[in-house]
């Protein structure tokens, strides 16, 4: 199990994820740059992340269902900068 600090903290986790994607959701709706729809979308995943850790009482968070999580965060992030960057040519 485990203690309180840890809960804080992935908590904070959570949240921030959240918010920043939020914050670049709300930047795609002015600018219309699908960069920004991508960040938001990897870091709502990497919210998700957070959720799946809390729920299924993981202290590890090398497991395989925590890394695939993350690990679609990751190809987003990367799937968006190689989409933006090739898209203008």
């Amino acid at each position: 199990m485990r203690n309180s600090a840890q809960l804080l903290l992935s908590g904070v986790c959570l949240m921030g994820a959240w918010a920043c994607g939020y914050f670049f959701w709300r930047f795609w709706k002015t600018s219309r740059d699908v960069l920004f729809l991508y960040f938001a979308a990897a870091f709502w995943v990497f919210s998700v992340e957070r959720v799946v850790l809390f729920a299924m009482q993981l202290n590890d968070e090398l497991r395989p269902e925590v890394y695939i999580i993350r690990l679609a965060g990751f190809s987003l992030l990367v799937w968006g900068i190689v989409h933006t960057n090739f898209r203008k040519r």
